[in-house]
């Protein structure tokens, strides 16, 4: 799956659930970002993409255009309930198996864990090049 920044999305970027106001060195809008992974659950999707950092990063994917909708064959689709105002609702995994099969997944790469660090370095260089493409 590919995406690209809109051009209306410069100034209003949600990166990590927080408002990124002009930051325009986070993401070029002339610039195609492949997906790592992505969580969708009802108050919209995220896409994590590789910006070189030690762990992929987060963005609402409503900033996004898809120019690629095609699933890399190696994705896994893993289901977690989560809690959101009071209720039970679900979140939708899509990615490697280690990131759709394990909810905390994440969060032990956030926190450095050397197994999920090995597993997102493994990853990144599966993937390659197809990282972040040029357009």
């Amino acid at each position: 799956m590919i995406v690209k920044l809109r051009q209306e999305s410069q100034t209003a970027i949600e990166h990590s659930g927080k408002a990124v106001e002009d930051d325009v060195s986070v993401l070029d809008v002339q610039q195609e970002y492949a997906v790592l992974f992505l969580t969708c659950d009802s108050e919209g999707a995220c896409v994590y993409l590789d910006l070189g950092k030690p762990y992929a990063e987060g963005f609402n994917l409503r900033f996004f255009t898809i120019t690629d909708a095609t699933l890399p064959p190696y994705w896994h689709i893993g289901f977690t309930p989560t809690q959101r105002h009071g209720r039970t609702d679900f979140a939708v995994l899509l990615g490697p198996h280690f990131w759709a099969n394990d909810v905390f997944w994440y969060e032990r790469l956030l926190d450095n864990d050397e197994v999920a660090r090995r597993e997102y370095a493994d990853y990144l260089r599966a993937v390659g090049s197809r990282s972040v493409s040029h357009s």
